[in-house]
């Protein structure tokens, strides 16, 4: 069965956490360490710009509040 990051995330479920069941996974392993693994499952590290979006939209909506 092919890999997908969407079948990780249905294996982990609510038991396991994503980087437990790709760090089990051979066919992931042998293209990632688990730091990387890490590093790339990091929120930090795939949020990009999405603060500096929600900012933008309280600031145009504040007004029309009564803020």
């Amino acid at each position: 069965m092919p890999f997908s990051i969407t079948s990780a995330a249905c294996r982990a479920g609510e038991t396991a956490s994503i980087l437990g069941v790709l760090s089990l996974d051979r066919e992931v392993m042998r293209y990632c360490s688990k730091p990387e693994l890490e590093k790339l499952l990091n929120p930090d590290s795939y949020i990009g710009t999405s603060v500096q979006q929600v900012e933008r939209v309280i600031e145009k909506l504040s007004p029309h509040c009564g803020q």
